[in-house]
């Protein structure tokens, strides 16, 4: 049964901070067998840049093409999404077989606004605000726990 064990080799952007050149597709498959897929994901450029919002340093990841997970209160942090076709009734697993990952020592992650309409009828004008979760920020795990 095809994907009984699916294996994914996924250098995933918010598990790494260390800088790869761009690739002309920074996904490719490696490996693809009826017991499994190996998928090499390669980490597009990107920058670390300090910001200050209301008299607080934080850190803002700038990758530019890559989707932001845009939660208010947590991290605004570029993701990626690699899509596959699974056959109907196969069991999926995902793996990441290897990852490298360099320690960078930077503010806090920004957190993702909160947007809204101040004012209102045609005067309304959107404004972002940027609240952190006191609850996430406090914490001193690893985030995202799972790279994949």
């Amino acid at each position: 049964m095809y994907g009984r064990f699916l294996r994914g080799f996924l250098f995933c952007l918010l598990a790494s901070l260390l800088p790869l050149p761009a690739a002309a597709s920074p996904a490719r498959i490696v490996d693809s067998a009826t017991d499994g897929l190996t998928i090499e994901y390669t980490v597009p450029a990107y920058a670390i840049r300090n910001v200050e919002v209301d008299g607080v340093a934080y850190a803002a990841v700038d990758a530019p093409g890559l989707a932001r997970l845009n939660r208010p209160g947590f991290p605004d942090l570029p993701f990626v999404s690699v899509p596959f076709a699974v056959p109907p009734g196969a069991d999926v697993s995902i793996t990441v077989l290897d990852r490298e990952e360099t320690r960078v020592p930077v503010l806090a992650p920004l957190p993702a606004p909160t947007e809204s309409i101040e004012g209102d009828g045609q005067d309304g004008s959107p404004t972002q605000r940027f609240i952190p979760d006191r609850a996430f920020y406090a914490s001193r795990g690893v985030f995202p726990e799972e790279p994949a």
